[in-house]
């Protein structure tokens, strides 16, 4: 079944992407962007649970690693449920040159964020280096970083 549901949803994001009904979007968002989503949802699926909302409008794309590629990062949100009891945020990042994306688990309580209701942008630090910024407006950001040999999200926060 959850893989009947995600095919159905990917179909959809395909679908919208390809510009069926394209009279009727407002979003002002590129067809692209659902396309790199719909990719990233693929490759993410078996890291993440069962029922995770994503926004399109959350997709970025920088070279996150340095190796000159553009690689794409995504937010989702996994609501709480019987067996986790807070909200959970994941940040998604699908470097070109990695069959299988970088995820890290932000909790939605006191020692992560305040609301659920996060954004995701870029930032650029002293090392010309993107950051990644997951932020809630509430309580302080997280900030990520991805390092290589072997690729991994560094966190930092305010």
């Amino acid at each position: 079944m959850r893989y009947g549901v995600l095919c159905i949803a990917l179909l959809a994001l395909l679908l919208v992407g390809a510009g069926v009904n394209a009279s009727a979007d407002t979003t002002g968002l590129g067809t692209g962007s659902v396309r790199i989503l719909s990719g990233i949802v693929a490759s993410a699926q078996k890291k993440l649970p069962e029922i995770v909302f994503f926004s399109v409008s959350s997709v970025l794309h920088a070279d996150f690693n340095s190796d000159g590629q553009e690689d794409d990062a995504t937010i989702a949100l996994a609501p709480k449920d019987m067996v986790n009891p807070d909200d959970r945020i994941f940040l998604i990042v699908h470097l070109a040159d990695q069959p299988s994306p970088l995820i890290a688990e932000i909790p939605v309580n006191d020692e992560g964020l305040c609301s659920a209701a996060a954004s995701l942008r870029l930032e650029t630090q002293s090392t010309q280096r993107p950051v990644l910024v997951v932020d809630d407006g509430a309580c302080d950001t997280f900030r990520f970083e991805v390092e290589n040999t072997p690729a991994q999200l560094v966190v930092s926060r305010n």
